[in-house]
This record gives structure tokens, sequence and C-alpha cells, in this order.
């Protein structure tokens, strides 16, 4: 099955780069709407209203993307299926197949899928703040009840916010009493262990847009849903974490050569690399639902819309 989704996403995903142009814009429309050079957010509601709507707004591209995407599985799918039969009169030659528009076509399916899924998408994103918010939580509390903040840090934050730009943190931290010291390594390890647990979290339910596009599923259902594909499947899903984790690697690496060219190369790369295991998402999704081959609705999707059922192709997008 790892196998399989990788293949299939290379090869959706080479053929159609118009899946990222989506992801760009709202890139290019964060770059107009958030202030540069403007320092810190203060906590006030401008800046509270502004992270809301960023928020609902990428969560509005990403469903429509992932619409995209839907679409494109479905294309790949009959292509894959027409070439394999002998009777079809293009079968010979995979240029005269055109049984879709190309990729450009696939931004019909961007606005309705919008309108269909953006209400779930909105939730679940809800879902993962909420879990982030209660870690947060759940840290604050542990350590004003038991743990404590060390002086000397808080005398260090303070100077950091106040903008003194000679401050020696080194020297500070090896001058903190051995009390403090103990006090620092419980706070470390009380945050590690609340990254540890949303990372947890996050890998194991970051395939929720995929179920609620492909198996139809609410935010709350999708969620599950992928967390206990985690269980069922968990070869395939730490191929695809193990892909993510890789890439960033490979990103933090290249960012740190400072090269002003490497850096704009590695910042189209990340974006391209995100697509990327979105599709990587969807197909494995698109692979586990059975049913009817899925057309967006309200997107002109030609012979999309009609065929057999699966067969044993992994290649087809469906509904149950």
């Amino acid at each position: 099955m790892i196998f399989h989704v990788f293949q299939t996403s290379w090869r959706i995903f080479t053929g159609n780069f118009v899946l990222a142009y989506p992801f760009l814009m709202f890139l290019l429309l964060m770059s107009m709407v958030v202030p540069q050079n403007a320092g810190p957010p203060a906590l006030n509601v401008n800046w509270i209203t502004l992270g809301i709507l960023m928020v609902l707004l990428y969560y509005v591209f990403m469903a429509g993307i992932f619409g995209m995407i839907a679409q494109s599985i479905t294309v790949d799918g009959n292509q894959q299926k027409e070439m394999t039969q002998p009777e079809h009169p293009g079968a010979e030659d995979p240029q005269q197949l055109n049984l879709l528009p190309g990729s450009f076509g696939l931004f019909k399916a961007f606005f309705p899928t919008i309108g269909q899924h953006f209400v779930q998408f909105a939730v679940g994103g809800f879902i993962q703040v909420l879990v982030l918010v209660g870690l947060a939580a759940w840290v604050k509390l542990t350590v004003e009840q038991s743990i404590g903040i060390p002086p000397v840090l808080t005398d260090l934050f303070e100077k950091v916010l106040a903008g003194e730009t000679q401050v020696d943190a080194q020297a500070l931290l090896l001058a903190m009493p051995e009390a403090q010291k103990a006090q620092l390594d419980a706070l470390t390890s009380l945050f590690l262990v609340a990254g540890f647990g949303y990372s947890v979290f996050f890998f194991m339910t970051m395939a929720w847009p995929a179920w609620v596009v492909a198996g139809g599923q609410s935010a709350l259902g999708a969620h599950w849903a992928s967390f206990v594909q985690c269980f069922k499947d968990p070869v395939t899903m730490l191929g695809i974490v193990g892909f993510y984790l890789m890439t960033n690697l490979v990103m933090m690496l290249v960012l740190q050569t400072g090269n002003p060219v490497v850096l704009a190369f590695a910042q189209l790369a990340a974006i391209l690399f995100k697509i990327l295991l979105m599709v990587m998402l969807m197909v494995y999704v698109a692979a586990l639902v059975k049913g009817q081959p899925l057309a967006v609705e309200g997107a002109s999707s030609g012979e999309s819309g009609s065929g057999p059922k699966a067969s044993g192709q992994d290649t087809h997008l469906y509904r149950p």
C-alpha cells in the first residue's frame, strides 16, 4: 500500500503543479494583509480578530485545494483505467485521451468543495486548536501549582521583551542556584512531554481533511477515522509521517545556509512538499473508502462521474 501511495501521489503531483497555485495565492494574500515589520502582535481585539480570520481563510483554501486534489485523483483513475482497456480507441496513445480538461480544469472543483466542506474544515481546525489550548492550559496549571518559574528565567524574559540585545543568557543560566536549575529541568521536561503529546495527536489525525472530502465524514468522525487507521495500517501511516519529517529536516538544513537564493527555492520547495503530502493523504484515504467514484458537485468532470465501481483499482476516489 505504501508504495502505491507514493507512486500514485507522485504521478498526480507532477502532472498537476497547478494544485500549488491556490496555496501561493493564500500566502500572497497573507503578505498583503499582515503588517510588515510590525513587531510582535499585541494581545488586543484587532490582532485576535485578524488571527481568527487568517485561520478561517486558511481552511477556506485548504477545503478548495483538497477538492482539487480529489478531482485530480478521479481524473488519474479514469485515465489509468482507460489506458489499460485494449478496446479503447486511444489506448495505444495516452496523448489522445481527453477525458477531462487539463490541470487548470481542476479549479472548477475549488469553489464547489469550499461550499460543501468548509464548515467541517472550520470545525476540524477548531478541534486542533482546542487540543493545543487544552495542552497549554495543562502546562500552565502544572507550572503554577507544582513547578513554578525560576526568578532568573523571569528576569531574562523581561530583558528580552524590553528589547535588550546584550543579554548573556548563558551566563545567567550558569549563575542559577541549584534549586532553580531543578525547576528549569522540570519545566523543560514538561514542555517536551506536552510537545510530544501534541505531535502524536497531530500525526495520528493528520489525514482528517482527506476523510472529510473523500469519506464524507464529519470533522469529529474524520479525526476518529484517521486515529483508528493508524492502528489498522501503521506501516503506511508511518511512511507518510516519515516523509513529512524527512522533508522538514531537509528544509531545516537548507535554511541554515542563509543564502537568499537558496532560501527562496527552499520556501517554494516547502510549499510543493506540503501539496505532495496532501496528495498522499488523499490517495491513501481514497484507496480505503468504498463506493462510487467521486466527482465534486458543481464541477465539470466529463466522464469522471460515471464508470464502474472499484475493481481492485486504488487510483479512484470514492465516497461511501
